[in-house]
């Protein structure tokens, strides 16, 4: 019956997306309300999801994303949708957390639901058998802890806090040792109040920060081991599989493949799995992956086009900001997912050959579009919209 309903609306264009906010906890309360036009409740908004991800899938015309390209494979050329466009904001730190490669991720699915664990059991840690790569753009100055620092670097200024050392050689051992020895708390307790005493030492600012939300958490101290990245609004930074990190605050553009899979390390009340995370961490020290933005020429002036390709992860994602330039603006190649971030946008389908070659839509601050395979969205009026596709170097 569903199927009979979404093949009855295909008709091959663009398509207008009704999409879910998820309110957890750590989220604000202002910036999603009003990029969507709605009242601030008071009520944490954390991220808006844009795609087909079965768990908060975007609908079309009341039908889930993920139902209609399962009665529709050619509007995304038979793959479904890869990637899954999201705001996210924060106002409260995420928790620490790493994301499995995607074989890591097919044999963890597999080996729990061999266990007969369900798949909505909290104590679970692979929902799917997908990777999850993550890009971030800021949308606001967005703070991120990314990446483990060298050890002697952050066992310095944790000593200093701490007043003592700690206890470990390598970081993989030091990590180990605060999430599972109990004398990590009173070291933890010991890092927390040599920061608030000593706001001037390097490290008090983000273990005050983090504190004031997770005092008794020995994740505070697992926070130093890492590289603290502070972005302004454009930054972005490319998050692969065992990537430990954690999103401290800010608005952000994230890009990520359609996965749920998150092993957690501690700054939350969920699941936290210290053994598998052990498993597919990777404990070497490394900044993370900056992402520069090309700027590219314009096919018509009064517009501005930034690229954040990410190749290895099949990512591209187009920040293209246009001031009411009288014709349109190429903007990508379906399928695609589209978010009006600013202003009116108006969009038209140009499928070449397909037959009836031209469809409009027009996408106000907040709304979002599917753009099936096939379309190439062209875009113009006054505003910003973000297009994500497969990377076609990928």
């Amino acid at each position: 019956m569903v199927q009979t309903t979404v093949k009855a609306k295909y008709s091959a264009f663009m398509y207008l997306l009704e999409n879910v906010v998820q309110p957890y906890s750590w989220g604000s309360t202002d910036a999603i309300p009003d990029l969507l036009g709605r009242p601030d409740t008071g009520e944490p908004q954390a991220e808006l999801w844009i795609g087909a991800h079965p768990l908060a899938p975007s609908r079309v015309d009341g039908v889930g994303l993920d139902a209609f390209l399962a009665a529709h494979p050619e509007a995304a050329d038979g793959k479904g949708l890869p990637l899954l466009l999201k705001v996210l904001s924060a106002a409260a730190p995420l928790s620490l957390q790493v994301h499995p490669t995607l074989e890591q991720a097919q044999a963890g699915f597999a080996a729990e639901n061999a266990a007969g664990i369900p798949l909505d059991d909290p104590a679970r840690s692979y929902k799917d058998a997908n990777h999850k790569p993550e890009l971030i753009v800021a949308l606001t100055p967005f703070s991120a802890l990314a990446g483990f620092r060298e050890l002697d670097e952050s066992a310095a200024e944790i000593a200093a806090l701490a007043g003592q050392p700690l206890p470990a050689d390598d970081v993989k051992a030091a990590v180990l040792w605060l999430l599972t020895e109990p004398a990590a708390r009173e070291f933890a307790a010991a890092v927390v109040a040599g920061a608030a005493a000593h706001p001037e030492l390097p490290g008090a600012d983000t273990v005050n920060y983090i504190a004031g939300f997770y005092p008794d958490d020995p994740g505070v101290v697992v926070a130093l081991l890492l590289n603290r990245v502070d972005m302004p609004p454009g930054g972005a930074i490319f998050l692969d599989a065992g990537t430990v990190h954690a999103y401290l605050q800010g608005t952000g553009i994230e890009v990520m493949a359609t996965s749920d899979n998150v092993l957690r390390a501690g700054l939350t009340g969920k699941h936290i799995d210290v053994a598998e995370l052990a498993r597919i961490a990777n404990f070497e020290p490394d900044w993370p992956q900056v992402v520069d933005a090309l700027a590219t020429t314009p096919m018509f002036s009064h517009s501005e086009r930034r690229d954040y390709n990410v190749e290895s992860a099949g990512i591209e994602l187009v920040d293209t900001r246009l001031n009411g330039q009288e014709k349109p603006l190429h903007l990508a190649k379906g399928p695609a997912l589209l978010l009006a971030l600013e202003g009116e946008i108006a969009l038209t389908a140009d499928a070449g050959e397909l037959p009836g070659s031209q469809a409009t839509l027009t996408l106000a601050k907040g709304q979002s579009a599917f753009v099936p395979h096939g379309e190439y969205a062209l875009a113009s009026g006054t505003g910003r919209v973000f297009a994500l596709h497969e990377s076609v170097l990928s």
